[in-house]
């Protein structure tokens, strides 16, 4: 596997398919703060309700920030 260059990367990131996925990914992380917010992930307990709030909100937060990564956060520039 070749590491893309920066110009390759961003030409990836503006691809209709990736910009169509980073879309899908914003919407899955609006139903998942959704569905904890209106105690969708309600447990037996309150414990696991609270894990399984923390969870889809810590979901839900990766979703958002995908669409924002930038070629030097996946491919460091080595000092």
């Amino acid at each position: 596997m070749t590491i893309p260059n920066k110009e390759e990367f961003e030409e990836w990131k503006e691809n209709y398919i990736t910009k169509q996925f980073f879309k899908f990914l914003i919407k899955e992380a609006r139903v998942h703060r959704d569905v904890a917010g209106n105690a969708g992930c309600m447990k037996d307990s309150f414990i696991n309700s609270g894990e399984e709030y923390v969870k889809m909100m810590h979901r839900a937060s990766i979703y958002e920030l995908i669409p924002e990564v930038e070629y030097e956060d996946v491919f460091p520039i080595e000092e």
